[in-house]
């Protein structure tokens, strides 16, 4: 262990000592010359003699010599100030060109990933370590381990000079996370071994606040997303673990939830980088808390979490809401899974005990958004046009867990008023849709009222009579096709399948 303290101790030297021998060098210029001169003071001194130093007008020598070769009569005044002209500009560029910053786009690739190379071993090396140590180590040793490494690293991260180039910043971000990720085992020893505390809540809590902490201190408002990745996840645990001490899983995820939401709001403040990663995050953080109260509340839950994601999928899908397209597909993506998730659940959970009125709700929902949809009054009204059919017919399905014969005649309803609906001009998906319909409910309906043996006959006989007669109606419709698929799909669709209407 002490030579484990050497050469923690040893690496922190090395990094300041690094860090003070660049911190003089500008921004970009990764080589030095001996005795600290850079490459400007080379040439300045290389290239232009002591007795040619510049002054206002240009080198002093040349001045001298054209005035007595003009003098002379050896020169005329113009061939003169065209030489002096000549050499002035030759210099400038010359001495420009030295002072560049020398620096070669392959050491920073180089250094990243020998950063990355050493990082990953050392995180296998304190891995293996600490698996084997671990068990017979003093809670001192453990503390002066997990803090020394969250130390060195810190440091070495600090030491790095991000602003030469984009792969010594990802490189100093990938530093600053194993710190973190130290630092948060410091915590956690110090809670379970340090002060005997074995609530995994106050654990978690404890190492989230040192996260946290350690992130925000390195993010600073800076563009380094892992730090503000890791920063914001580390606060939705915050609120959550601290929630939990004295509060049920269901409050856990209410507070869960307001947490994600004002990640969600800092999005919109003109200080945030990668505002986009504070949506995700408020996003996940509303999904599980979602999901965290139906563990205490199933009811309210599943109809919150519905509630939720209908209100993502709402302001992605308003026109009067303007969203960057990147929040808008970050907020629609979440919305989307946070719906698909808590819709299985919800139909069966209220479906078992009321399925006509569950079945009922759901196709007065999709005929409400089938209104909006054909109305064009909102984004991707072709798509939210195909859900709300389905949600029309899934609605009417749904009925069947409490009554299947209101569920036939209801669905076989359903089916034929949207082939009506398709009929009229740029509804022609509606026909698809209630096709779809007929295929199903016709023969539940079959099945249900006409019992015995002789029902298969007519079931094959009514289907095959159904299928024929959707097959002349889609004949008839196939011109109207490629140009309402167009119109509500896009203009892409209709190029990529224009043959359609050959």
């Amino acid at each position: 262990m002490i030579s484990l303290g050497l050469v923690i101790i040893v690496v922190v030297v090395i990094a300041f000592a690094v860090r003070r021998w660049t911190k003089g060098a500008p921004d970009g210029q990764t080589l030095l010359l001996p005795g600290g001169r850079g490459g400007a003071d080379l040439v300045e001194q290389a290239e232009i003699p002591v007795d040619a130093r510049s002054n206002d007008r240009g080198p002093v020598a040349l001045d001298e010599a054209l005035g007595r070769w003009v003098g002379a009569s050896l020169l005329t005044t113009e061939q003169s100030a065209a030489i002096e002209q000549f050499e002035r500009d030759r210099t400038a560029v010359t001495v420009a060109a030295a002072a560049a910053p020398v620096t070669s786009r392959r050491v920073p690739a180089i250094a990243e990933a020998l950063g990355y190379l050493g990082g990953v071993l050392a995180i296998v090396g304190l891995t293996l370590l600490v698996a084997h140590y671990w068990p017979s180590m003093a809670t001192l040793w453990k503390l002066v381990l997990s803090g020394g490494v969250a130390a060195a690293l810190g440091s070495i991260g600090w030491a790095v000079p991000e602003a030469r180039d984009p792969a010594l910043a990802r490189l100093r971000g990938f530093v600053w996370l194993a710190s973190m990720a130290a630092g948060g085992l410091f915590a956690g020893v110090t809670v379970f071994y340090g002060w005997g505390i074995t609530r995994p809540q106050s654990i978690a809590l404890s190492v989230a606040v040192v996260v946290a902490a350690m992130g925000a201190a390195m993010w600073q408002g800076r563009v380094r997303p892992a730090q503000q990745l890791v920063t914001l996840a580390a606060l939705m645990v915050v609120a959550g673990a601290a929630t939990s001490e004295f509060a049920s899983v269901g409050s856990v995820g209410m507070v869960v939830w307001l947490a994600g939401l004002a990640a969600i709001a800092s999005a919109w403040s003109p200080r945030m980088t990668l505002a986009w990663m504070n949506i995700a995050v408020g996003g996940a953080a509303m999904m599980v808390a979602g999901m965290m109260m139906r563990t205490d509340w199933m009811a309210f839950g599943l109809i919150f979490s519905m509630a939720t994601a209908l209100a993502m999928l709402a302001a992605v899908l308003t026109l009067s809401v303007h969203l960057e397209r990147s929040r808008r597909l970050i907020i629609g993506i979440i919305g989307v899974v946070t719906f698909w998730n808590a819709l299985p659940q919800s139909i069966v959970f209220f479906a078992e005990k009321a399925g006509v009125m569950t079945g009922l709700v759901v196709w007065v929902f999709g005929a409400v958004m089938m209104v909006i949809a054909t109305r064009h009054a909102i984004r991707s009204a072709g798509l939210v046009e195909v859900a709300s059919g389905v949600a029309l017919i899934g609605g009417a399905a749904i009925c069947a867990v409490q009554s299947r014969g209101f569920s036939s005649i209801f669905g076989l309803l359903t089916a034929l008023a949207l082939i009506a609906l398709g009929t009229r001009p740029g509804q022609v998906m509606l026909s698809f849709l209630g096709s779809v319909g007929l295929l199903v409910f016709v023969p539940w309906s079959i099945v249900y009222y006409f019992p015995g043996p002789g029902r298969a006959p007519l079931l094959i006989l009514i289907s095959g009579a159904l299928l024929l007669g959707l097959a002349l109606m889609l004949s008839r419709q196939r011109a109207r096709v490629p140009t309402e698929f167009s119109a509500l799909f896009g203009h892409r669709w209709s190029r990529h399948h224009g043959r359609m209407s050959h």
